[in-house]
């Protein structure tokens, strides 16, 4: 057995380490190491990243100061080429800011930080004239690190390995780092192409710009593993990366930015339904500021009991919002997963359907290699409930992301909200590598497989990877029933 990480290398007399506690940011952390990113300024805009339209301003001063750029690369022997993008981390969107990006096939890094920090003495004076912010980075992307999750781990003997230590782990960071971390995953990673080599990663996320002696706490991490006695013929790598996962409460995507290289775009008036159907964007009457998506429609029979109906009359009573009836709140099932539903009463002047999207409307590969018949004709309709363990292809229509595609695993992930709860939740992670599954607005959209059965609600996503987290239908369906007494059914016309 091997645990595999990645040599961390502070700066020397970096204001960004105490060498004494060993406490820096995870943003610090990880830029740390990556001998193959440098930032004149400050550390890199932390991977995965997302780019925006740059501002005139900043293009502007690049041409301006072109000619003294090439001169300061040259003087360091640096054969490069040099654009302005904006850029973000996908975990902090409204942080997009404007960055001189210089690319090298070089792998002599000795002189980046020099050549990076000159350019930067010339380019910070014209950016504050200019009133913006301006970043110089210097980078080989042949060799930097840009792992990301491409599936989640699928073989018995790997989920048998990972099942077993998972306790451990979730032990030693949440003894170690609580309030801090966020969510634990294993998945298998590598680098964003077809057929690449991955590996069983496990991945603890933190919030972004939290700070700790992140090394002691892998090294921690490494001796938790050892000590479960994980398998010796399975290799494993640690991660420690910054990362959030996102509710439908929380911000939406920031416009300074395009994510997955694909702007926000505004539908055909024609394309609107009269009636609103899966995937319709939803919000409360008169909010602009955040909306989710229409999920399931079902049918609600409430229980005839009187001790039932007075329960209802009192939650009712307890301030819905607009034609909300019934709302879970934020908590955990007694099976350890997060409620985040609401039951909306609906004119029935305007029937709607659940009716699932036409294949034309899941774009690239949404099928992947899985050679599932999804055959649907117009106006079909979701029909029957099924787990989300019977199916490997699992389809979506949601607000942002509109018709998507994505596989399932065995291994929960745990997720510390909050309010200080944490959940063990099934993940979907995206079949085309280049498409998210899921994006901010999507919450609440119904997750269903390749025959046309309702297997969950989708209810937050993973901004730095490409999955998404779904209430399975039947943990959903009791735990409405529980509360208000009440049959659920999906629902028909007739």
């Amino acid at each position: 057995m091997a645990i595999l990480k990645r040599k961390f290398k502070p700066e020397q007399g970096s204001e960004q380490f105490d060498p004494e506690s060993e406490n820096c940011s995870i943003e610090y952390y990880n830029a740390c190491k990556d001998p193959y990113r440098v930032s004149a300024n400050k550390f890199p805009v932390p991977w995965p990243w997302i780019c925006g339209k740059h501002s005139k301003a900043s293009e502007a001063i690049h041409e301006q100061l072109y000619d003294s750029i090439q001169k300061i690369l040259s003087d360091h022997n640096i054969s490069a080429s040099a654009t302005v993008y904006k850029k973000a981390s996908r975990n902090t969107p409204e942080d997009a800011v404007d960055v001189l990006l210089i690319r090298t096939r070089s792998v002599d890094t000795t002189s980046w930080k020099s050549a990076g920090t000159e350019i930067y003495k010339i380019i910070e004076p014209a950016a504050k004239a200019a009133q913006i912010e301006m970043l110089v980075e210097i980078l080989n992307d042949e060799m930097m690190y840009r792992d990301v999750s491409v599936d989640l781990i699928k073989d018995d003997a790997t989920i048998d390995a990972v099942t077993k230590i998972q306790p451990y782990v979730l032990g030693a960071v949440m003894e170690s780092c609580p309030g801090k971390w966020t969510s634990i995953a294993y998945h298998n990673r590598g680098l964003p192409f077809y057929k690449c080599e991955t590996r069983p990663t496990a991945i603890i996320f933190v919030k972004p710009e939290a700070i700790h002696p992140w090394a002691e706490l892998e090294e921690k991490i490494i001796r938790t593993i050892t000590s479960a006695a994980f398998p010796e013929d399975i290799n494993i790598s640690v991660e420690i990366l910054p990362g959030r996962i996102i509710s439908h409460t929380q911000q939406q995507p920031s416009s300074k930015t395009r994510d997955s290289g694909r702007a926000l775009s505004y539908h055909c008036v024609d394309y609107l339904p009269m009636i609103p159907s899966n995937g319709s964007s939803i919000a409360p009457s008169n909010c602009t500021e955040a909306g989710g998506t229409l999920g399931a429609v079902v049918n609600y029979l409430a229980s005839e009991s009187a001790k039932v109906i007075k329960r209802l009359e009192d939650i009712t009573t307890q301030g819905p919002i607009g034609q909300v009836k019934f709302a879970s709140g934020h908590r955990l099932s007694d099976t350890n997963h997060r409620m985040d539903w609401a039951l909306i009463e609906l004119d029935p002047a305007r029937p709607l359907e659940n009716l699932l999207p036409m294949e034309y409307r899941f774009r690239g590969q949404n099928f992947g290699s899985l050679h599932y018949d999804y055959i649907v004709r117009e106006g079909d309709t979701v029909s029957g409930t099924a787990s989300i363990l019977n199916s490997s292809w699992h389809g979506k229509d949601g607000r942002t992301s509109n018709c998507t595609s994505a596989e399932s695993g065995f291994i929960k992930r745990a997720i510390a909200w909050d309010d200080g709860s944490i959940s063990h939740e099934y993940e979907l992670t995206s079949i085309d590598s280049d498409t998210r599954f899921a994006q901010d607005g999507d919450a609440g959209s119904l997750v269903f497989n390749h025959v046309k059965e309702w297997v969950g609600m989708l209810f937050a996503v993973d901004r730095c990877t490409n999955c998404a987290f779904v209430t399975p239908v039947f943990e959903l369906v009791r735990d409405i029933e529980e509360m208000t007494g009440g049959t659920i059914t999906l629902a028909q016309l007739k």
